[in-house]
């Protein structure tokens, strides 16, 4: 099997029947002493977000989602997926609670914004992580504020479940389309170093400046329809320079070939494995991302209580077929 054709099957392994699709969500947020100083991301003498991260661990052993670090020490909380937005709904309530159970006993705060207020991305250390370090570098090369990105960025991510190729191209095409709308309909970015920043979509305006290989729009990398969309995904993917690869025990190590070529050469030598294709996948950081399920990545970390709503609006798009059909002639006049 031509390795095209290999990514294909992996994006497409874990399709539903539709009426079958659900949601989940995740969210980032920043975590501050009372004092409001990010709490430091690697373990120390000091309380970490590395020992907030095995606190909230124990607690999400219940089942409600699951917890992990960003670069910079932000709090990510993965939902499950749900079928229905009202049960999602309980699941967010569910995780504030918990979070702000162990926030209140260490005597932290956290913050729901896109962009972090206070503090500049030199003050802020890095994950002592390997892949993360890699990507560090490769920001260094590629982009003028992939520090700002890794550090002082926080967002809420969007997943649905995929139910055919049709249906992906379609809920891809439509969301990459409407990034402009949806982007500025829910920033919540409005100071950066203590000061406001205006009409400037800040997080937006990070993202458009961290890599222009992996970022941006599907439009800006030349995927303007619906057709064929995701074998020109995978087309556009194979071509973008590797961040890192998977060595054969699992373990991250850097890379200079592209991900395609990467992927080629596992495939030639008959070593390939699904988790060397999500790792290239992963490399991806467009607004709409594609793995084995559908990501829209585009909305800033929102106040609490708003943080149902870009998934109520983008589920409301996607879910009427004729709605769907009536954004998809218009999007095409534009090309």
């Amino acid at each position: 099997m031509k390795i095209n054709k290999k990514i294909k099957s992996h994006i497409l392994s874990k399709t539903v029947d539709k009426d079958r699709r659900k949601v989940g969500i995740e969210v980032e947020c920043f975590v501050y002493t009372k004092n409001y100083k990010r709490l430091s991301v690697n373990p120390s003498n000091e309380y970490s977000a590395t020992d907030l991260l095995h606190d909230l661990s124990n607690i999400s052993k219940k089942k409600n989602g699951s917890y992990s670090l960003e670069p910079g020490g932000q709090i990510e909380w993965s939902s499950p997926p749900f079928a229905d937005v009202r049960d999602l709904e309980q699941s967010i309530h569910s995780y504030k609670k918990s979070i702000d159970s162990v926030l209140e006993k260490r005597g932290l705060i956290s913050l729901y914004m896109g962009v972090e207020p206070f503090c500049d991305p030199d003050s802020i250390d890095l994950i002592k992580h390997k892949k993360y370090q890699l990507m560090n570098l490769n920001m260094e090369k590629r982009g003028t504020l992939g520090k700002w990105m890794m550090r002082n960025t926080s967002s809420i991510q969007v997943n649905y479940d995929i139910i055919d190729e049709n249906d992906l191209a379609e809920i891809v095409f439509i969301a990459d389309c409407i990034h402009p709308i949806s982007a500025y309909l829910f920033s919540n970015s409005p100071f950066q170093l203590g000061e406001p920043v205006g009409e400037n979509n800040l997080r937006n305006h990070i993202w458009e400046n961290t890599d222009t290989t992996r970022c941006r729009t599907l439009f800006d990398h030349k995927i303007d329809h619906p057709n064929q969309l995701l074998d020109l995904y995978i087309k556009f993917m194979m071509k973008v320079p590797g961040i890192f690869q998977l060595d054969d025990e699992l373990e991250i190590q850097d890379t200079d070939l592209t991900l395609g070529k990467e992927l080629k050469k596992k495939l030639i030598n008959d070593k390939i494995r699904s988790e060397d294709i999500d790792a290239a996948l992963h490399q991806i950081f467009t607004n709409v991302r594609l793995k084995s399920l559908i990501e829209i990545r585009d909305i800033d970390c929102l106040p609490f209580k708003h943080i149902l709503a870009p998934v109520a609006f983008l589920t409301g798009l996607i879910s009427d077929r004729s709605i769907r059909k009536r954004l998809i002639n218009e999007f095409l006049t534009w090309t």
